[in-house]
């Protein structure tokens, strides 16, 4: 994905960054930011630094939060090396830690925590976009006294600390933590088999995302005329049926088991008439007319798209050079989460109710038990 601005940002104050991201593209500047410009069976951490050192800009959205992440500091350390400018967007009135400190002391610092960020991005976008062309920084427009707060997450910056203290009481009652603070954040977690991964992010109030991928590799073979045989690295051979229906399009059945059966599962049976339907007759686009060729020069790649369950999961094949082939499926999702005591409830958009128990390992783990037993350990994500 070519792009010109790195959005550097904690997990945390995700909805910031996106509206930042928002402002810079509705301005015609490309972004990337983690985890939406991560390709799925990419790693992650490779991704970010590559992505870094292909842009010209970095923003750095700056809370508390962003003081406090380990991963921050490394992703700017990278950009100063690299010779990427940097513009700090300070969304709270905090100061930077030493070690953010040495690398953005001499940056131009874009203050938006008076009175809201959102008022703060119409001139973010004018300073990029300067900053890209390398002209100089338009002068901060002045907000008006009497411009209209857009609501937010966070409170206003009130002098008199009997104000502040009131409306910080007022603001805990308004929006409780249905999460204990330590599961606020990133998480990824994978099955035993390595075939899927997880990436999850947690806010204060439980509302979650959470991505999910499934990735499995192999051989394939051509043993007659419309049937194909895939023959992945840790499963037994399948039988695939492949009907061309010409102009680039084939009714193909390569999805792997491990994933209907995850569909199941994840949906408590709800997606029974989904995963039939799909599995029977599952159209694909992409490359060519006919079988894939083990020889071929280039890499043939097919898509479909699976409404399961009420969750859209993206699909793709692709058939290389040596008979190689990697089938990945991928999916974005979002809920609301409740813990305390050792116990949970996650709700995700589809209405699905995943109920079980939690226990902390350490600060960056936690062991999960869910609805039919299903166990999961999930480690801290960088970002």
């Amino acid at each position: 994905m070519s792009h010109q601005v790195f959005i550097s940002y904690s997990s945390i104050d995700k909805s910031e960054a996106d509206a930042v991201c928002d402002a810079l593209e509705s301005g015609g500047i490309e972004c990337w930011m983690a985890p939406r410009d991560i390709v799925p069976g990419s790693d992650w951490g490779e991704s970010i630094i590559d992505a870094i050192e292909r842009s010209r800009v970095m923003v750095l959205v700056f809370s508390a939060n962003a003081n406090a992440s380990p991963q921050i500091p490394r992703e700017v350390e990278r950009a100063v090396h690299k010779g990427v400018s940097i513009i700090p967007f300070r969304i709270e009135d905090v100061a930077p830690e030493k070690s953010m400190e040495y690398f953005i002391s001499t940056a131009h610092w874009l203050d938006a925590f008076d009175p809201e960020p959102s008022h703060h991005l119409p001139y973010l976008t004018e300073t990029v976009q300067a900053r890209l062309a390398g002209s100089q920084a338009p002068k901060p427009t002045r907000v008006a006294d009497n411009a209209k707060p857009v609501r937010s997450k966070r409170s206003y910056a009130i002098a008199g600390a009997v104000l502040l203290a009131i409306l910080g009481i007022l603001f805990v009652l308004r929006t409780p933590a249905a999460i204990e603070s330590g599961m606020v954040g990133a998480w990824e977690s994978s099955d035993p088999s390595g075939a899927f991964r997880w990436h999850q992010v947690n806010q204060r109030d439980g509302q979650f995302e959470i991505g999910t991928i499934m990735e499995e590799r192999g051989i394939f073979e051509i043993r007659s005329q419309r049937l194909l045989y895939l023959l992945p690295a840790n499963d037994r051979e399948r039988l695939i049926s492949w009907d061309p229906q010409g102009n680039g399009k084939v009714v193909a059945t390569p999805v792997p088991n491990a994933f209907w059966i995850y569909i199941g599962m994840s949906t408590q049976n709800r997606a029974a008439g989904d995963i039939v339907a799909a599995a029977t007759n599952m159209q694909w686009s992409g490359e060519g007319d006919g079988l894939p060729s083990p020889g071929a020069a280039t890499p043939q790649q097919w898509h479909s798209v699976a409404t399961l369950a009420g969750q859209t999961w993206k699909l793709s094949i692709e058939f290389g050079n040596g008979a190689q082939y990697v089938f990945r499926a991928t999916s974005d999702d979002t809920g609301k989460l409740a813990a305390k005591d050792g116990e949970f409830t996650a709700v995700n958009s589809a209405g699905i109710t995943n109920v079980g128990r939690y226990q902390f390992m350490d600060d960056d783990t936690i062991a999960l038990t869910g609805s039919g037993g299903i166990q999961m350990v999930w480690k801290r994500a960088e970002q």
